[in-house]
């Protein structure tokens, strides 16, 4: 299972990414590896106003390809 890790500079900065059109909600994280739908992983997510790490397990739902990926 992959990790993505996703730092965030405030709770705002993590809600403007926040997707509410999902059922159970999501988050789109840039990545440099194409990742295959419906691949299971972890996010270890950080906020500067939590002190430990929240560790969310999810699943791939949505690509598309990056500018260097055209």
């Amino acid at each position: 299972m992959r990790i993505l890790r996703a730092r965030y500079r405030s709770t705002e900065d993590f809600l403007d990414q926040y997707l509410s059109s999902f059922d159970t909600g999501g988050v789109f994280f840039p990545t440099r590896d194409v990742m295959p739908l419906g691949e299971y992983l972890l996010v270890d997510l950080r906020l500067p106003n939590l002190r430990d790490q929240l560790l969310i397990r999810g699943m791939i739902a949505w690509s598309r390809p990056g500018r260097r990926n055209k």
